[in-house]
């Protein structure tokens, strides 16, 4: 029967316990590591989208507009059971495309109203009790109030 150390050498060379390797090798999200990735993911995507569930606090990220449209029941966005908001603070309101009717889902497409809101970004962030659907290294909802609310020129400098 094999044995294994319960100790292995990490990319530096420094010797640890197996105990330690999952700590070592994920990275900590640090306030700059969250700000470089919220600014490359609006680099890449234009808007980031937050979706807050109004019944439990529930926080889902999208990495666009489409990804956001095509998740939710038109009928579920429509009762008002979500609220739309993008990384700025911008509110995105449901416009329906396609009514909803006992044998139709119905459609519908987020079209942004007004300008950017940071006191409304404040608001859903505060709001959340959970993050429950990801974007990039955002795995909480702390990650990304402390990569939102970041100061701009630190996100600036960050890419």
């Amino acid at each position: 029967m094999k044995r294994t150390s319960p100790y292995f050498r990490n990319e530096s060379g420094r010797t640890i316990a197996s105990s330690e390797q999952g700590a070592a090798s994920t990275p900590a999200v640090t306030p700059e590591s969250a700000a470089r990735c919220l600014l490359s993911l609006t680099q890449a995507f234009g808007h980031m989208i937050l979706a807050l569930a109004n019944d439990d606090r529930s926080l889902f990220l999208f990495e666009s507009l489409l990804e956001a449209e095509s998740e939710f029941e038109a009928i579920d966005v429509a009762n008002g059971e979500y609220e739309f908001r993008d990384q700025m603070g911008r509110l995105f309101i449901p416009e329906i495309t396609a009514p909803i009717t006992a044998f139709h889902p119905g459609r519908y497409h987020l079209v942004p109203q007004g300008a950017d809101d940071r006191e409304a970004l404040l608001s859903i962030l505060s709001r959340s009790k959970i993050l429950a659907r990801c974007v990039g290294q955002f795995r909480t909802v702390g990650d990304l109030r402390r990569a939102l609310l970041a100061e701009p020129s630190a996100a600036a400098n960050a890419g």
